[in-house]
């Protein structure tokens, strides 16, 4: 290069300098606005401000929807998977949370409850919802809830029980105290729903047989599947109502896995347990409220929480119950339950009670 245009390209080294690291930093800035911009309407669009962290960490509720001092929520379990059926809610729970008095209700609702409002099954709203548009399914599942125990229910959880094993696997597994020992001869095979069985006319090969023995038992996703999901045992264990109190079971046993090998501590397993949570989980929470309420249920003793069921009793011992199982040729076949009154009302009236009054003395 002659020596007068290497004078003139020198000359020029410094405006070049100057343009090009005001064009990165200008860069720089934009980008990080952008970044800023992302966060900030993150934070903005979940709640998230210094007010909302302080009544997290606090854990007084105030974050959460309440009714009378308490926040209801329903929780939906579905066999998920491909095959028919797959979005119906088998399992339900109605939750009630007192934050003041740290005092939560559990209450199993059977699948089989019969809706007027529907003209159906209350395990078919989460279903049927669904089917007219996304999200509709919470929202009416969540209404038929409301209708059987007499009070709002501020939020909903559908959790895909199909996924429910990798989430017990995440965590190594759980201890379950079986209370009652059953065997189930006809627990469906995934998969083999539609398998003709070599023409086989009772379809044996649909099914698996599963037994459960009295005492302590350690359970790894699979088989708390399994024990949470059998309907088909001999005797009381065969019923929806022993199922719902399973359910309840499993899902106190899981809570108290992770607070007893404090794997909360640990960000890797926490992290991969939240993840496996939300691939199985849809819920109308935001991320403020779902902090919350598992900031209660990390700090909360979890053997205080009160179970009850709704069930038709025990003819046998002449012992009552609020339900009934009506002849099935008046519903085309169907084998159901109603209201032993006719309507909701002798209901409302004892989980009305119960949520009042601990010491709650109104029986069927």
């Amino acid at each position: 290069m002659p020596k007068g245009t290497k004078r003139k390209f020198r000359r020029y080294i410094p405006i070049v300098s100057v343009i090009l690291v005001f064009t990165l930093v200008y860069t720089g800035i934009l980008l990080y606005r952008s970044q800023l911009s992302l966060i900030w309407d993150f934070l903005a669009m979940n709640q998230i401000n210094p007010t909302s962290v302080a009544k997290i960490i606090k854990s007084d509720g105030s974050v959460l929807k309440q009714y009378q001092g308490r926040t209801n929520i329903a929780l939906f379990g579905t066999a998920g998977g491909s095959h028919d059926g797959s979005n119906l809610t088998d399992s339900i729970l109605f939750l009630s949370i007192n934050y003041h008095t740290n005092d939560t209700l559990m209450v199993s609702i059977p699948r089989d409850l019969w809706m007027e409002t529907l003209k159906d099954k209350i395990n078919s709203a989460y279903a049927y919802g669904e089917s007219k548009r996304p999200g509709g399914g919470l929202i009416l599942a969540k209404s038929e809830v409301s209708e059987v125990v007499g009070v709002p229910v501020h939020y909903g959880w559908v959790i895909d029980f199909s996924g429910f094993q990798s989430l017990i696997d995440r965590i190594g597994g759980i201890d379950i105290i079986v209370e009652e020992g059953f065997t189930d001869t006809e627990f469906p095979i995934p998969g083999k729903e539609n398998d003709g069985c070599d023409g086989d006319p009772e379809l044996k090969c649909r099914y698996e047989t599963i037994t459960f023995e009295k005492g302590m038992m350690h359970m790894d996703g699979q088989t708390a599947l399994k024990y949470v999901r059998s309907r088909h045992a001999e005797g009381d264990q065969g019923t929806d109502f022993a199922r719902g109190t399973r359910q309840q079971v499993v899902l106190v046993a899981i809570r108290d896995k992770v607070m007893k090998e404090k794997l909360w501590s640990d960000p890797m397993v926490l992290k991969e347990f939240a993840a496996a949570f939300d691939t199985i989980a849809k819920t109308d929470m935001g991320l403020v409220e779902k902090l919350s309420l598992a900031r209660f249920f990390l700090s909360t003793d979890l053997k205080t929480i009160r179970r009850i069921k709704l069930d038709y009793g025990n003819p046998q011992k002449n012992i009552k119950g609020f339900l009934e199982n009506p002849p099935e040729w008046k519903y085309d076949g169907a084998w159901i339950l109603l209201p032993r009154t006719g309507n909701f009302d002798e209901i409302h009236a004892y989980i009305e009670c119960q949520l009042t009054d601990l010491q709650c003395s109104i029986k069927p």
